[in-house]
């Protein structure tokens, strides 16, 4: 892995596909897809078209230290499970650690559904070394064509965002 190259991680792609749709876009970038359920590994047709894809199953707390620190230009993560709270990753020690893999200006995208699981979130991004990219620029990033949309947003018609950046 070249920290030069320019790269981004999923965390939890599920069935949305939106690491092919960004590689479809970017095709001279590296994706990164990290799930724990291999039920999400259904795209083996998918990732012969894709030379600038590579899915990895396990748990992201682990599967993150594969990569070099400052690695990743974006990470996503669009809808993070909800479930009980003992099982959830986007606490603030994790988002610190995402942190460290970012490139210096990298960018952390979180969309969900669930407005108490945002406001935890939210929460433990404050108390991290990200800075939250105002309301106001991010109303403009997803009216635009940088957001790739996921099928449960269009679902569930999301509006729980939040962008933020390494400095």
């Amino acid at each position: 892995m070249n920290l030069e190259e320019s790269s981004e991680l999923e965390i939890g792609f599920g069935y949305s596909c939106i690491l092919f749709k960004l590689a479809n876009i970017y095709p001279t970038k590296k994706f990164y897809g990290v799930d724990i359920e291999n039920k999400c590994f259904i795209y083996d047709s998918e990732l012969e078209k894709y030379k600038n894809v590579k899915l990895i199953q396990g748990d992201i707390r682990e599967a993150i230290k594969k990569f070099p620190v400052y690695y990743f230009e974006r990470i996503h993560i669009y809808f993070p499970s909800p479930g009980p709270k003992q099982k959830r990753y986007l606490n603030k020690d994790f988002i610190q650690t995402i942190y460290s893999y970012l490139k210096k200006n990298g960018t952390l995208k979180i969309v969900t559904d669930e407005v108490n699981y945002f406001l935890e979130i939210q929460a433990s991004i404050m108390a991290t070394n990200f800075v939250i990219v105002p309301w106001t620029a991010l109303e403009f990033i997803h009216n635009s064509t940088l957001l790739v949309s996921t099928d449960c947003e269009k679902k569930y018609n999301s509006k729980f965002f939040i962008e933020c950046k390494k400095v």
